[in-house]
């Protein structure tokens, strides 16, 4: 069996950078960028206030101000007529001309025409001086950037309604199983529903990756083998959940052989998830076949397939993080563990769960982390692995 480290390299080799396109900013959040996203002006594009108060030309020896008139963000620069004289400023308006200070209103007694400062004052103090973030010409946003609420709000400042990002794999995610009955729908007690699909339709949503088609196989061989046939032909690849073990009932691993499907894996050193499949179909189309165990579906899905579509999307590469287990973990002898945890002011501690079909623990879980093989206990404090849930 491959290591977990092994299996990661064998699928992150296959996978291929996808095509761009050009879509509305308002349409970009969850996509990953494709070009470098430069200022068309300096940030700040002029000296502004950051509080609300009055602009005077700084003079230490004076203390009272004859307001000259009222600088509101959006307007252009008023301009002292006196270096006596102050405006009243709004926090994001231009500074006056001949003004380069600000006094914040909670420092200031203003009466009959007049501002008289209470408190010691600093030159320049509260004035965001033009340039100070970025010049013209720099670069806000590398291609590779995931775009989130941030990165569509630097875009906008920079003027752009429309981003180059990539095109997105359209995918089957396809649950196979007689066991399985459509939400919505009356189970019997032999019945459960497809929950690992739907949970791997929202991941691939939270990518960025929206055109998910949904497929239910029965346990047929047949049958799977000519869903499969029709699924690859009409997507850019497949996710698939259930089938995949030793059991007589596993048709999966079969059926895509007889496809063409060329396998790459099949089983990995770790728990959950040890039968998980993945191959490249005609076309380079990826194919993952993951265990149907719910835990284990999800696990392999952020351990496998996230990393191989943030990849082939072109996104940068995240580096692994770690965190600190509040309490002493017993590895396996020979096996990863994926183990879901909680977080706390102390760290990472277990969630208690009951094995890989237990998938109502994962609702009060923050990630999993992982444990590598070992013949002793990792102590208390030591740092691992950690996958959050964030998509």
């Amino acid at each position: 069996m491959l290591t977990v480290a092994e299996a990661e390299a064998r699928i992150l080799a296959h996978a291929k950078l996808r095509p761009v396109e050009s879509v509305a900013t308002a349409d970009a959040t969850g996509r990953v960028l494709r070009e470098d996203i430069r200022t068309d002006r300096d940030l700040p594009p002029f000296d502004r206030a950051t509080m609300d108060g009055i602009a005077i030309a700084y003079a230490p020896e004076r203390a009272e101000f004859r307001i000259e008139g009222i600088q509101a963000a959006g307007r252009s620069a008023g301009q002292l007529a006196d270096p006596a004289g102050c405006f009243e400023i709004m926090t994001g308006a231009m500074c006056p001309v001949g003004a380069d200070t600000v006094v914040p209103y909670e420092d200031v007694e203003i009466a009959n025409g007049r501002a008289r400062i209470k408190a010691p004052v600093e030159r320049g103090q509260y004035l965001h001086r033009q340039g100070a973030d970025r010049k013209a010409g720099d670069v806000l946003l590398h291609a590779g950037a995931r775009l989130r609420s941030p990165q569509i709000a630097i875009a906008v400042s920079a003027g752009l309604a429309r981003l180059t990002v990539a095109k997105p794999p359209r995918l089957a995610v396809v649950s196979v199983g007689d066991e399985l009955v459509e939400p919505g729908a009356p189970a019997e007690r032999y019945q459960i529903r497809p929950s690992n699909a739907w949970g791997l339709r929202a991941a691939l949503q939270g990518l960025g990756c929206p055109e998910v088609e949904l497929a239910r196989l029965p346990d047929d061989p047949s049958r799977i083998e000519a869903a499969l046939s029709d699924l690859l032909e009409r997507n850019d690849g497949a996710l698939l959940s259930g089938g995949v073990s030793r059991g007589k009932y596993d048709f999966v691993p079969g059926a895509l052989e007889r496809l063409g499907v060329v396998v790459e894996l099949h089983r990995v050193a770790q728990k959950p998830g040890k039968p998980m499949w993945f191959g490249i179909a005609p076309g380079d189309k990826p194919v993952f076949a993951l265990p149907g165990n719910p835990v284990s579906t999800l696990v392999c899905f952020h351990r496998y397939v996230k990393p191989f579509l943030l990849q082939s999307l072109g996104a940068r590469a995240e580096l692994p993080e770690f965190i600190a287990c509040a309490e002493a973990i017993e590895p396996h002898p020979t096996l990863t563990l994926f183990l879901p945890i909680r977080r706390d002011a102390s760290g990472a501690r277990l969630q208690t769960y009951h094995g890989s079909g237990d998938y109502a623990a994962l609702g009060e879980s923050d990630g999993f982390i992982e444990a590598p093989p070992g013949d002793s206990a990792i102590p208390a404090g030591a740092s691992v692995r950690y996958h959050r849930w964030d998509v």
